[in-house]
């Protein structure tokens, strides 16, 4: 069976809303054969249960790795990057989900349709998990200059992109992203694949982000948020190596 579409789920923790995301996944109205890559870092929750449990119901989509120690969301991420087979690679992180039933066929036409189109983006809704609040967001990019934009000046959802993966992979060091053990996966790979290509945009609404009270960006503690300085200083380093 050969693979169109690789959606990599980065998995820890969170075993409370990680079905969701895989349901919304595996309930995509698409012509395609696709597949699921999903990394446990080391949950330490009943995460790594959730994900059997899915596995043992959806064999044929679902490809499953567990690491044998917590290696942190970029070298996770980049992992599973390495183990995806199909033509176009996606993401979902395991507290986001696709509202949106034919993201999958929509993004692939446009991919297919466009074959200089290496990334392509949509709107998408934030979810706020405490309060229920659901919003809708356009997605923001100057084009004028599209890698200045990607150091801060764009707004989209991770959950919305399709990556053309020989491009992805061609214009990435995974194995960098995982000695360096990065904190994170989505920013650095923008700034990074911005360098070489636009980013092409669907305006419509696909993929729903949610918002937590506690994540790697909304630490509640001070050991927490000095682990993540300590997080975004070693991307920005590495970053500041590539681009001085």
């Amino acid at each position: 069976m050969k693979i169109l579409i690789s959606v990599i789920i980065p998995s820890y923790n969170r075993a409370n809303t990680v079905g969701q995301t895989i349901e919304s996944i595996v309930n995509q109205k698409v012509n395609a054969n696709i597949e699921i890559v999903i990394g446990d870092d080391y949950s330490t929750d009943n995460a790594r249960e959730v994900l059997l449990e899915y596995k043992e119901e959806y064999p044929e989509i679902i490809r499953l790795f567990f690491w044998d120690e917590n290696m942190g969301l970029g070298a996770n991420w980049a992992s599973c990057v390495k183990e995806c087979r199909g033509k176009y690679i996606c993401n979902c992180d395991n507290d986001d989900y696709w509202h949106n039933p034919n993201k999958l066929q929509l993004q692939l036409d446009y991919m297919e349709a466009n074959p200089t189109s290496n990334i392509l983006i949509t709107n998408h809704r934030t979810h706020n998990l405490t309060t229920g609040e659901i919003l809708e967001h356009k997605a923001k990019i100057d084009h004028s200059d599209i890698q200045q934009s990607m150091w801060g000046g764009c707004s989209f959802c991770n959950a919305t992109i399709m990556y053309r993966a020989d491009f992805m992979k061609a214009h990435l060091d995974l194995d960098e992203f995982i000695k360096r053990r990065l904190s994170l996966q989505d920013w650095p790979a923008w700034v990074i694949l911005s360098a070489y290509t636009d980013i092409d945009e669907l305006p419509v609404s696909t993929a729903t982000f949610g918002i937590e009270t506690v994540s790697i960006t909304r630490p509640d503690s001070v050991e927490r948020l000095a682990k993540r300085y300590k997080g975004d200083k070693e991307v920005c380093r590495y970053l500041g190596e590539l681009f001085p």
